[in-house]
């Protein structure tokens, strides 16, 4: 299981990125809320929609995760969803979050609150400790706003450095 760490303990540190975009802070840590496949338990149900049906809804434009190195931390892997959001209300929103991996699969929520999930203008981060950067981590994403409306899923590929 990997784990994600809370933003306000990476601030200021310097990166060793491997591609894709970068980000300041700090890491979250895993509140798995026990849910499966792509119908998290909690999801509203109004927000069945994949981003194009509600005008409301958040939209992820691109979704990367790649690894990189945090002084003091060490191997990490961070995703980085691309969003647009007419409302610009994705703060307090949530991050529906599934990945698999070798060693298993999990899906859980992250909250945007600049401390579980760093949001800045189009770009919400989270950044992952505990992780192997031999193996080849499948992610796919989804947000959900405020005010409940929920985003289309993207996903995105963390390959070993090298390959």
């Amino acid at each position: 299981m990997i784990t994600y760490l809370l933003f306000g303990l990476l601030a200021c540190q310097e990166t060793e990125k491997n591609g894709g975009f970068s980000s300041d802070g700090t890491l979250p840590n895993t509140s798995s809320s026990g849910n499966s496949g792509n119908n998290p338990t909690n999801e509203p149900s109004d927000t069945q929609n994949n981003g194009s049906e509600n005008p409301d809804a958040p939209f992820i434009t691109q979704l990367d995760a790649y690894f990189s190195n945090f002084q003091g931390l060490g191997d990490v892997l961070e995703v980085h969803a691309m969003y647009t959001d007419v409302q610009d209300d994705l703060e307090n929103g949530l991050a529906y979050v599934a990945y698999s991996s070798p060693s298993g699969s999990e899906n859980f929520t992250v909250p945007i609150d600049g401390t579980n999930a760093l949001i800045e203008e189009g770009e919400i981060t989270i950044v992952f400790q505990d992780v192997d950067t031999n193996s080849t981590y499948d992610f796919t994403v989804s947000l959900e706003d405020a005010a409940g409306n929920r985003s289309n899923e993207e996903t995105a590929t963390a390959v070993p450095n090298g390959q």
